[in-house]
């Protein structure tokens, strides 16, 4: 029941708001104070960005009432919320070159200034919301800031649209508002308002590669209707010109929410965890399973493409007009990439010729069709208004091309990929400077994939993507070895590495940035030096200090294996699901006594698909971070315990617990042209049957790439010249220990270690795992 000060208003049978009284002098003192402080910024451009923002923005993004805004501008700019006035002002100063009063204007708005009111009142706003509150929030979102450039991270900007969603279902948009006592236009601006966000809840899911926070089951919102788009009244008399037709603006707004919905179906089945997590639904399947999913899906979207109105077609213009179109046609084009970068993914070695070379085929076509799309797009195109979506998803064509390189058999393949992610590379930064969508794509293009090159090669001479054998490699074959350790996102964008600097972090400058970001995830930092580890840890930080700079992280590795369905102990390698690397860093300058290590939370689990380590530098295999930053707790509930699940054709299915296979130390260094994963064996102490069908020496060491983000995609580069590349010593560090001497020293620690464990080798491990040795496997070493 409502207090006193609250108030119950009822709006259907179902459906009641507590109302409560903002009755404080001091709250409205500050709103009319925040009012001034925006309005000062910009004045006397206050009206010009208003009319600006309408022109441009508001026809394929109408979430604001037209009318009601303008109509209180022209009165007073007090009669806001001041997160949204602050919110109109910004988002319109973006197209400040098509007002002739902007830019001809010597004294511009302070973005950073506006900004910053904005992000104070919108937090000041979201304690009282109001629709108004949903608004700004929205449009705050859409502006095009580069990562790495501003103080906002991907990890605040999914956390502010997550506070977002739970602001627009307590202010009841999730819900049926058609026979609510409310009026028509409220009515219009509420379903508005729901399917904005329902928008970007889908594809912020879809960039970041993170779950979905509003479910179907919860969402009740009606399909928009031209009745609820204002401007498409009859007779309307407009307030201000548009350079955009409304009916054109309003069909755009509608085609981007179908959609979505078809989004939303493509994310449940190839990148929610129940299908892709180990033994999930896509590995029971398989690649015949996955291409069933797909052509429902596919079918759908080119039915959506089919039914789009001529205006909305890429190529239908108006002279002296925007062409919001672009927007549409990217956000198609790379749903049709995420479909096939998930089936080239569920190809595996057993997978049949002739189907793998029809999947192949048909994902060349789409990384074809999408970077030539991007490169049709003209001015009257990229300079409309885009959302917030449309880098990411650029710059998903490009890890498309760059998972069909990283696959590809022959070099000719390998040649024709990196000729596509040049073209597409080429596409945006012709239109950078005049497109923000298009500059922040090519941003996260080079830090997400690198200079994919093309190694001059024959058929006698197999290509690699360095020259592991000792020979000196040509220009253009160092330039591709040089940037391969950046060479897939995963979902999306939407799961990069931060590149800002950071406390404790030093960037690299060759290019290593997406490696270097694994200490700060870690905290373990080799300059961070502690005064003393844990009671009980045999992590002791600042015991090392002179370690190379070039040791980006180290730690331990464990190697395991995981039997195939119902398959508890392999007898060959076809017998195994999946083998696995799980890293326990510690800090660069951490020395190993004596027992086991504390649970960090910063363990991660690489998956290998291919079940078997690359040998040479010919071999090039993807593997998947299945978890990062994770605990013993969640390492042993998540990936060592077996599990069981029930299917309708094969009844119940069990997937065996995981078995060691080994255990060691490693380093992540970089060379200045790359970054290596180098090794060095502790157990078991002869190297047995499986270790050497699996690819396990007693030393070694790959090219790798690293995104610390679950299901992000790493590329391993096998290494012909064994561990000596990856531990070259840095020159000028004449007073630092060379990385070869740092991994050998830390192998000698950890066998000490290890020898001073309780039980027998397999004891061992999985009491460094705070885990109990007799509820699993013992270390395996013949089949």
């Amino acid at each position: 029941m409502p207090t006193r000060s609250e108030l119950a208003r009822r709006l259907d049978d179902q459906t009641i708001f507590i109302v409560r009284p903002d009755e404080t002098v001091t709250s409205e003192n500050q709103r009319l104070a925040d009012l001034d402080a925006i309005e000062a910024a910009v004045h006397p451009l206050g009206r010009t960005l208003v009319d600006l923002y309408f022109r441009i923005v508001h026809p394929s993004f109408p979430i604001l009432h037209k009318d009601v805004f303008i109509s209180k501008h022209r009165i007073s700019h007090r009669h806001f919320a001041p997160s949204l006035l602050a919110a109109v002002y910004l988002v319109a100063l973006d197209w400040k070159l098509y007002d002739s009063v902007l830019a001809g204007s010597e004294s511009v708005p302070d973005a950073a200034a506006l900004e910053k009111l904005a992000e104070q009142t919108i937090n000041r706003d979201m304690r009282r919301p109001k629709l108004s509150t949903v608004e700004a929030g929205l449009l705050l979102l859409q502006r095009h800031r580069r990562p790495g450039e501003t103080s906002d991270s991907n990890t605040s900007s999914r956390a502010f649209a997550a506070q977002l969603v739970t602001v627009a279902q307590d202010l009841g948009l999730h819900l049926d508002c058609s026979l609510w006592s409310i009026p028509s236009w409220e009515m219009g601006l509420r379903r508005r308002l729901a399917w904005a966000i329902y928008m970007e809840d889908r594809w912020g899911a879809f960039v970041h590669g993170r779950p979905c926070i509003i479910h179907d089951e919860d969402w009740e919102a009606r399909p928009c209707t031209d009745s609820d788009f204002p401007e498409l009244s009859p007779g309307k008399e407009e307030l201000t010109s548009s350079d955009m037709d409304a009916r054109i603006g309003w069909d755009i707004f509608g085609a981007h929410i179908e959609l979505t919905r078809i989004v939303t179906d493509i994310l449940r089945t190839f990148y929610s965890l129940k299908a892709t997590r180990a033994a999930g639904l896509l590995d029971e399947i398989g690649i015949a399973g996955a291409v069933d999913l797909a052509q429902p899906l596919v079918l759908r979207l080119r039915t959506w493409y089919a039914a789009l109105p001529d205006a909305l077609h890429l190529r239908t213009k108006q002279r002296g007009k925007l062409c919001a179109n672009g927007s549409l046609h990217l956000a198609y084009a790379s749903m049709e990439v995420a479909i096939h970068r998930a089936l080239l993914r569920a190809l595996t070695p057993d997978t049949s010729e002739a189907v793998r070379n029809r999947v192949r085929s048909a994902a060349r076509a789409k990384l074809q069709a999408a970077t030539e799309l991007l490169a049709s797009l003209e001015p009257e195109h990229t300079a409309a208004f885009w959302g917030r979506a449309a880098a990411h998803q650029a710059a998903h064509v490009g890890s498309l091309g760059a998972l069909l390189w990283a696959t590809a058999e022959t070099a000719e393949e390998m040649a024709w990929c990196a000729a596509r992610v040049d073209e597409l590379r080429w596409a945006l930064r012709v239109r950078g400077s005049a497109a923000p969508f298009a500059r922040d794509a090519l941003w996260l293009l080079e830090h997400d994939i690198g200079g994919i090159g093309v190694v001059t090669a024959t058929h006698e001479q197999p290509m690699a993507p360095t020259n592991m054998e000792g020979e000196k490699p040509d220009t253009t074959e160092a330039q591709h070895a040089g940037n391969k350790h950046q060479t897939d996102h995963e979902v999306t964008d939407i799961k990069r590495a931060k590149t800002e600097t950071q406390p404790g972090h030093e960037h690299e400058a060759n290019g290593s940035t997406a490696v270097g970001q694994i200490r700060k995830r870690n905290g373990s930092a080799g300059n961070q030096k502690q005064s003393n580890s844990n009671p009980g840890d045999a992590e002791h930080p600042g015991e090392e200090p002179e370690a190379p700079s070039n040791i980006l992280e180290k730690g331990i590795l464990y190697f395991f294996i995981r039997g195939r369905v119902n398959i508890e102990e392999p007898h060959k390698v076809d017998d195994i699901a999946r083998t696995y690397l799980l890293l326990r860093p510690i800090a660069t300058d951490a020395k190993l006594g004596s027992g086991t290590l504390r649970d960090a939370g910063t363990t991660r689990l690489l998956a290998l698909p291919k079940k078997q380590l690359p040998k040479s530098g010919r071999e090039r295999f993807m593997a998947f971070v299945d978890m990062a930053g994770a605990s013993y707790d969640e390492i042993k509930g998540s990936f060592l315990a077996s599990s069981e699940y029930e299917t309708k054709t094969a009844g119940t299915r069990r997937s065996p617990a995981a078995t060691p296979v080994g255990e060691g130390v490693y380093a992540i260094t970089s060379t200045g042209r790359e970054s290596h994963l180098a090794y060095v064996k502790t157990l078991p102490t002869k190297l047995g049957e499986v270790q050497q069908k699996l690819g396990i020496k007693d030393r070694g060491s790959f090219i790798i790439t690293h995104l610390d983000y679950v299901n992000a995609q790493v590329l391993l580069v096998g290494e012909s010249s064994g561990i000596e590349k990856a531990v070259e010593p840095q020159e000028e560090e004449t007073d630092k220990e060379e990385p070869l001497d740092t991994l050998e020293h830390l192998e000698d620690e950890d066998l000490k270690r290890m020898r001073g464990l309780p039980g027998g080798q397999s004891a061992s491990i999985f009491a460094d795992l705070h885990a109990q040795a007799e509820d699993y496997p013992e270390l395996q070493t013949t089949f």
